[in-house]
């Protein structure tokens, strides 16, 4: 097949799961993260008909224009936390954030545009979707 079908063929396949569920997928273990990771280097080394193991897949992903999958979460967080600030996601995932200067009235620089952030007891807990630092 040539190449360009084999990209459209990613794109329309496989990267709307990588995208969709990005920000869930954020808080699977490390080993689960390089499983997915290793799965787009695949990906990039079949449309590119890459069979030399000795190049790299960053260079890969490069040629194609495509980020790493901690690159595209941090992104899509980044989004999502920004939506939610600014009301554009319902009411229930939006409340999950305060602002600095609706919890506590110290007058510190900038606290009514800072986002005040709970802090987890549990290492799952650090990994949750309201806790973005």
């Amino acid at each position: 097949m040539p190449r360009q079908t084999l990209h459209q063929m990613y794109d329309a396949l496989v990267e709307p799961y990588l995208e969709y569920c990005c920000e869930v997928w954020g808080c699977m273990g490390l080993c689960q993260c390089d499983r997915l990771q290793k799965l787009q280097n695949r990906a990039a080394r079949v449309i590119t008909y890459c069979e030399d193991y000795s190049t790299r897949s960053a260079n890969i992903s490069q040629d194609l224009g495509w980020v790493t999958l901690e690159n595209r979460q941090s992104k899509l967080l980044a989004v999502s936390v920004y939506k939610c600030i600014n009301g554009f996601y319902p009411e229930g995932i939006s409340a999950m954030f305060d602002s600095t200067a609706s919890v506590h009235s110290h007058n510190l620089r900038g606290s009514s545009n800072n986002i005040f952030i709970t802090r987890p007891h549990t290492e799952a807990g650090k990994q949750a979707f309201s806790i973005v630092e």
